[in-house]
């Protein structure tokens, strides 16, 4: 494998991961943005954006978050991990539990593939050449 590949990977998945855990985060505690007068849902996105262009200064590439699937598929996530906590929180007994809750995991895990290959953008073309 080239090292360009190599080196394209890893900010690809570190983003990704970084952008999923923060809109997972956002979305639990939605009742605190709400109680501050905060859209939850924009509050997160906006951070992606200015995270991602901040990114763009020290990563070789960053996520397409302008991809028209790379929102709504993150947002299907935090709703499935939503559904997920209230599976895990009711009394139902475990092995139903396990059963509901495979279908929401899979589709997590569809969605995250999903926004992985969306093809990154190349940060380093972005960037003004220094003499």
């Amino acid at each position: 494998m080239s090292g360009r590949w190599v080196s394209c990977f890893n900010p690809t998945y570190v983003h990704l991961s970084v952008f999923a855990t923060h809109s997972l985060t956002v979305r639990e505690r939605s009742d605190f943005y709400d109680a501050l007068g905060m859209d939850a849902i924009a509050f997160d996105q906006e951070v992606i954006r200015q995270t991602n262009n901040t990114s763009a200064r020290a990563f070789p590439t960053i996520l397409n978050v302008d991809h028209p699937q790379f929102f709504p598929r993150l947002n299907r996530c935090a709703e499935r991990n939503l559904q997920l906590k209230a599976i895990d929180e009711s009394s139902t007994p475990q092995w139903l539990k396990t059963m509901r809750k495979l279908p929401l995991q899979l589709g997590i895990v569809g969605d995250i593939l999903r926004l992985y290959l969306i093809k990154p953008i190349d940060a380093e073309a972005t960037r003004e050449m220094v003499l």
